[in-house]
């Protein structure tokens, strides 16, 4: 079965191609990911919205600038996934990723956070 994201075009963060990646190893799904503009206010054609649409519910909207705990996308999505416990390495490196994308704490130059930014054109 298949799963279609959607997740903002332009600059990606590691947050966001995080999340994608926590879904595609930990999930059974085969993931299809849509990258589309900021101002898309359809998401009815898709499975689950990351780090866009203005809306957090844990269960389809992952949108982290709604939810205020702190947490990155990627972190919104590794506690949908529930894995923490199970992974405390992995639950490190989104920790990471978390305090970078909220602004508690800058990614040093080779840190994760840091090697994903990639301009897109």
């Amino acid at each position: 079965m298949s799963k279609l994201i959607i997740t903002h075009n332009k600059t990606f963060h590691a947050d966001e191609v995080a999340a994608v990646a926590l879904l595609k190893v930990f999930t059974n799904e085969n993931i299809i990911v849509n990258r589309v503009d900021h101002n898309t206010t359809d998401f009815s054609n898709c499975d689950l919205v990351i780090d866009i649409g203005k809306k957090f519910d844990g269960v389809k909207y992952f949108d982290h600038h709604q939810y205020k705990g702190g947490k990155s996308s990627a972190g919104l999505i590794w506690d949908y996934l529930d894995l923490n416990d199970k992974y405390p390495k992995i639950s490190k490196l989104i920790d990471l990723i978390d305090k970078n994308d909220t602004g508690v704490q800058k990614a040093k130059p080779f840190e994760f956070s840091s090697l994903i930014k990639c301009k897109t054109f």
